[in-house]
């Protein structure tokens, strides 16, 4: 992350998840983070869900960037001298750039989901025996 998007009033280089009230956002910011967002979780898709498949189809949790944040990602990239096949994924520039609610939104509705999914199919194995 480029040292001039940490910057948090009174966290000096401080991750701007941590600007986020604490709660359900700031906890499912921290676990996209470090990986740990609903790690050993299977998607709808019948995938194991990890990091970068908040994209699958079947999650809706695409979020579509502005003309203007297209441009300022591809620049931030060229600034943090990503090597060739290295990504700035979607959600880890918006939080970059002070737009975390934003995805927090997004994590916490596809968590709805694979709860709302896992709780669907739990069901449908207790009809079965």
């Amino acid at each position: 992350m480029p040292m001039n998007q940490r910057g948090i009033r009174g966290l000096r280089l401080a991750d701007r998840v941590l600007a986020v009230t604490v709660g359900e956002e700031q906890q499912a910011l921290l676990q996209y983070r470090t990986n740990c967002f609903l790690v050993k979780r299977k998607c709808l898709c019948g995938a194991d869900f990890h990091r970068g498949h908040e994209r699958c189809a079947g999650l809706h949790g695409v979020i579509r960037l502005s003309r203007e944040e297209q441009v300022a990602r591809r620049k931030m990239r060229r600034e943090l001298g990503l090597q060739p096949g290295w990504q700035l994924p979607r959600y880890d520039f918006l939080i970059n750039i002070g737009q975390a609610r934003r995805v927090a939104k997004v994590l916490l509705r596809i968590k709805r989901r694979l709860k709302q999914q896992h709780a669907y199919g739990k069901q449908e194995s207790d009809v079965q025996e």
